[in-house]
């Protein structure tokens, strides 16, 4: 009987060997060809010759290389990956953590160090200066933090995670009470996101995405409108045809799945057309994005808007050109002292917005000094000039 369960072992483990040589080959001849998943290329076989035969350098470069040009690497990764997600409730990859009820955290969002209070005092301070050069110049202007999921859906973390995450918590509160105390002209998305949540049925984020809903977006639409344009009319909020997208953490964990997310829009009467085209400008950074709108309807604001931004804000483009007709996006990559100073020039509002998980660096790496208030209040009307190359005024609206 022993030998019989032996024999079984070997032709099972020998088939399993056979599956695994002759599955990829025959994808191989069908022309089907792995696609890296990471952002790198593939790993290539290295040149063969015989003084490579003895080292073992060559064979590990070797092993390496087969296993990324498998044709069936990527359904092996997803497959595991959907398994341990779907079935067992656990996620893979260094960058995601699984949470309670099925819920992906970014594990940038769990971990970081305390920070003191008088070295974030004196970044705030530094920021603060900026929305004052800001009014000195006549402009407007608006900070806000786009929370981490986290800070909202506290309960779908772990109590492990919860633990881990008591510095970042600690440094949240302390950034809230420090923007309120500064003076500046600041939206607590934190507040007004736990409240949103509470009132209506829809979600505010997701389990698999780390980005607000355009749902919970409305909550910074709303109040810029209301800060900015007063004299518009918000309308009642409606659903559009939703949006399908590869949620960005089922991604990071190694799952392409997708999912309809919901599509929000002002009924303000009418109908509001953005367009939207990329401006190149001197390294470093991305590109600006320059959107304008038309309304047949409602009236838009002509006052020019900048927006100081991160990935939080796409979810939010649309509904902002349903309210402004000529907005300027410039990223956080491409800031600085100089070409902030040069677009605000042109601008009438400024907004910054930032995501937290990036607030706390952000800070640290632009705000340990004064440098941008002291840009801003060096401006020149040759600056105006300069911006024009990169944001032109729509034809009815130039001097």
């Amino acid at each position: 009987m022993n030998l019989m369960r032996s024999d079984f072992s070997r032709l099972f483990w020998f088939g399993w060997f056979l599956a695994m040589l002759l599955v990829p080959a025959g994808m191989y001849a069908a022309g089907m060809r792995a696609r890296p998943i990471e952002e790198r290329p593939m790993s290539r076989p290295p040149d063969f010759n015989t003084a490579r035969l003895f080292d073992p350098a060559y064979y590990g470069a070797l092993d390496k290389a087969l296993v990324e040009q498998n044709p069936a690497r990527e359904m092996a990764i997803k497959a595991y990956a959907r398994l341990g997600y779907f079935l067992f409730g656990d996620v893979t990859g260094t960058q995601v953590a699984a949470g309670k009820d099925g819920w992906i955290h970014l594990r940038q969002t769990l971990l970081g160090d305390c920070i003191p209070e008088e070295r974030m005092k004196s970044q705030v301070d530094n920021l603060a200066a900026l929305g004052n050069a800001l009014e000195a110049s006549g402009k407007s202007y608006l900070f806000t933090v786009a929370p981490d999921k986290e800070a909202i859906y506290n309960d779908k973390l772990t109590p492990a995670q919860a633990e881990l995450s008591a510095c970042r918590t600690a440094n949240r509160e302390q950034l809230d009470t420090l923007l309120k105390q500064s003076g500046m002209e600041y939206f607590d998305a934190w507040s007004a996101l736990r409240k949103l949540r509470a009132e209506i049925a829809q979600p505010v984020y997701v389990p698999y995405e780390t980005h607000w809903t355009e749902y919970g977006s409305t909550v910074f639409i709303e109040h810029i409108v209301k800060l900015f344009a007063p004299e518009l009319n918000l309308g009642p909020l409606v659903e559009i045809e939703p949006q399908t997208k590869t949620p960005d953490l089922g991604r990071m964990a190694g799952m392409y799945f997708q999912r309809d997310f919901a599509r929000v829009r002002f009924d303000r009467g009418g109908h509001q057309n953005r367009n939207s085209n990329q401006v190149p400008h001197p390294e470093p950074g991305r590109p600006f994005v320059h959107n304008t709108s038309t309304s047949n309807g409602a009236p838009l604001s002509s006052r020019r808007v900048l927006i100081l931004h991160d990935s939080f804000m796409y979810e939010a483009w649309d509904q902002v050109s349903q309210f402004f007709g000529d907005t300027l996006y410039m990223h956080w990559d491409s800031l600085t002292p100089e070409r902030l100073a040069t677009l605000v020039s042109t601008a009438d509002v400024i907004i910054i917005q930032t995501v937290e998980r990036e607030a706390f660096e952000r800070l640290s790496t632009h705000f340990e000094t004064d440098a941008y208030a002291s840009a801003i209040l060096a401006s020149s009307p040759e600056l105006e000039a300069e911006a024009e190359t990169f944001w032109p005024r729509p034809p009815s609206d130039a001097p």
